[in-house]
Formats: C-alpha cells, sequence, structure tokens
C-alpha cells in the first residue's frame, strides 16, 4: 500500500512539474483549485492558445481498461470519474460564458499511478490519457486565444475557482466576525421541506417553506435580513438546495414576497446589511457548514467550509480560517445547547 501511495504521490508530482513547463509554451497552470459551493477540487487547470483544459489526475493501481464504452478498474465500473470530470468542465465552461469571445474547454483524466492505460480514448468528451502522452494531446490543437485573452481566462478562473486551502481548525485563531451571522439549516420531514434562519444566539428568528412558499419571522428587522438572504439560495447553486425543491406556486409566494419587502420604501424598513450566511449540508455521512459573504447589493463571495466532523477548514483564499473557524465552533456550540435542552 505504501510503494502504491508513493508511485501515484511521484506521478502527481510530475504531472504538475509537466504542466508547469508549459508555461514557456504560454500556457498558464492553476493547480489544485476550489469549485463553487461545493466539496469538490478540480486538480489542475491549464490556459492556452487553444482554450482550457480540465485535468483530474489518477493515480490509480491495478489494472485499468476501457470496455464497451466504460472505464474500469479492477473489473470495476468507474464511470463516476468521467461525470465528475464532465462537471467541472461544464463548471468552468459556464464561468468563461461572461467573457465577449468563447472559450473551448476540455477534460481530462491522466493516468499517474501504477494503472496506465496503455492507449488514450475518449468517453462522453472526456480524454483519457496516460500521463506521457498528455503533452501530446494538449499541443495538437490550434491556437485561437493570444497572450493577453489568456491571462484574461487565467484572471477570471483565479476569481471563480479560488486555491484550496485546508487546515485544522484547532490550532486556528479565531474570532467573531464585524458582519451579522446566521445559520441556515435545511429541515426535511413529513412531507415539508424548510430552510430555517438562525440567529448567531442560537434563536430561530425565520424560515422558507420550500413547499408553500411561505416565509416566516418574528420582526420587521429579520423580515428584512429573509428578504436580503433569500435569493442568495434559491438559484440552485447551493449544495442540497435544487431549484426543483420549490414547485412553480411556491416560487410565485416567495416572488410575491420578496416584491412586496423591495417595495417597502418607508424609514422603518432597515437598510441591507454585510452578512455571513453558514448553511448547513449534512448528507453522504458528511456533515459540513458552508460560509458565504453577503454584500448589499447582492453581491456573494463564497468563503469556504468549515467540516463539522472533524474541524478541518477549507478556506477559498487567504485571510478568512479565523472567520471559518469562528462560525464552525459556534454553530457546534449551539447544536449542543439544542442537544442539552432536549
Amino acid at each position: 500500500m505504501a510503494a502504491a501511495w508513493e508511485s501515484g504521490s511521484q506521478g502527481e508530482r510530475r504531472l504538475g512539474e509537466l504542466l508547469q513547463k508549459m508555461e514557456a509554451l504560454g500556457y498558464r497552470h492553476l493547480a489544485d483549485r476550489s469549485m463553487p459551493v461545493s466539496p469538490a477540487n478540480i486538480d489542475h487547470l491549464l490556459v492556452g492558445p487553444p482554450g482550457v483544459f480540465v485535468i483530474d489526475a489518477k493515480a490509480w493501481s491495478g489494472d485499468v481498461h476501457v470496455r464497451d464504452g466504460d472505464l474500469r478498474q479492477g473489473g470495476r465500473s468507474r464511470r463516476r470519474a468521467i461525470d465528475s470530470a464532465r462537471t467541472a468542465a461544464s463548471t468552468v465552461a459556464a464561468a468563461l460564458e461572461v467573457l465577449p469571445e468563447k472559450v473551448d474547454v476540455r477534460p481530462a483524466l491522466c493516468f499517474v499511478g501504477a494503472a496506465r492505460l496503455g492507449q488514450a480514448h475518449f468517453i462522453d468528451k472526456v480524454k483519457l490519457v496516460d500521463e506521457d502522452g498528455l503533452g501530446s494531446w494538449i499541443r495538437q490543437f490550434p491556437d485561437k486565444l493570444d497572450a493577453r485573452s489568456i491571462e484574461e481566462v487565467r484572471q477570471l478562473l483565479l476569481s471563480v475557482f479560488p486555491a484550496k486551502v485546508e487546515d485544522h481548525g484547532a490550532g486556528v485563531e479565531v474570532h467573531e466576525p464585524p458582519e451579522l451571522v446566521v445559520y441556515l439549516v435545511p429541515w426535511k420531514r413529513g412531507g415539508k421541506h424548510r430552510l430555517y434562519v438562525r440567529s448567531n444566539d442560537g434563536a430561530d428568528v425565520g424560515y422558507l417553506d420550500l413547499v408553500s412558499g411561505h416565509c416566516s419571522s418574528p420582526s420587521a428587522e429579520w423580515e428584512a435580513i429573509l428578504a436580503q438572504l433569500l435569493p442568495h439560495y434559491l438559484k440552485g447553486d447551493t449544495p442540497g438546495l435544487r431549484k426543483e425543491d420549490l414547485t412553480e406556486e411556491a416560487q410565485g409566494v416567495i416572488r410575491r414576497f420578496l416584491d412586496s419587502l423591495r417595495g417597502r420604501r418607508s424609514q422603518a424598513r432597515p437598510p441591507e446589511r454585510p452578512i455571513i450566511a453558514c448553511y448547513r449540508w449534512k448528507r453522504h455521512g458528511k456533515d459540513r457548514l458552508y460560509l458565504s459573504r453577503l454584500a448589499p447589493g447582492g453581491k456573494k463571495v463564497d468563503l469556504g467550509s468549515f467540516d463539522l466532523d472533524s474541524g478541518m477548514l477549507r478556506a477559498n483564499g487567504p485571510g478568512v480560517t479565523a472567520t471559518l473557524g469562528y462560525c464552525g465552533r459556534r454553530f457546534q456550540e449551539l447544536e449542543q445547547q439544542r442537544l442539552d435542552l432536549d
């Protein structure tokens, strides 16, 4: 096992070195990038004259081959790896749609461990290639982007897919952020599906019913905060909270609720304020808190996540670990208080 791990580790280093060397040919390499609002990551993004290459390194062992249009390792289907590569490429392509010119995005699985294909393949537009064949595959495509366009694409990818930074929360200095902190907790039971909003002192301050569209809040102040929060969590880009969770009737109720709040121009209505929104995602044996900074005017910046089981932090960029650590630990304290009361 140790030998297999070391072989894969060396292969991944070789791949990183290969992609780094391609910068002499006008390419730009971004390694280990975070996916927006997702626990997944992208091993390598390579931006160059042909476009963008989304590369997932696979340090597998044993036998790997393609049979009947399916990727198999040790006799088992590895279809999920193909689907993940396509999803990552689609996410990158969607992020690049804001640019004035179309940028080609090509996904690849690159085998860097003991398991090798020998012959390259395509499955559902995903290139399957051994590490020694990756460079020639990339260089075969015609140039479409000049140096200025490459840098523009690179800067956009840097902002949308920040570097993945992980640390253990136990050694991180934490402090309460100056923004209002709220916790969003999905709840599903008996045909009901709600998104509860809790304050930093643990009080339930409102909820959105995802079935009926009913919005409940105990005060005008929290009603206004709900109106600022909800649009960010109804776009279908939040883990566990999809657009199809809302019926058409519920969407109509929510729109009317938000329109009603926006239409109140009296001085009594509190202005929008900076908010740290912490969304709990619990699925597939994992329990995480995803943090976003919501600014007045509708801007949302994903800060990273706090693993509620292990205490691991995953920060989307520098300067946010103290906030991640504080909110994660505070949520754990509030959950423990609830358990003690029960």
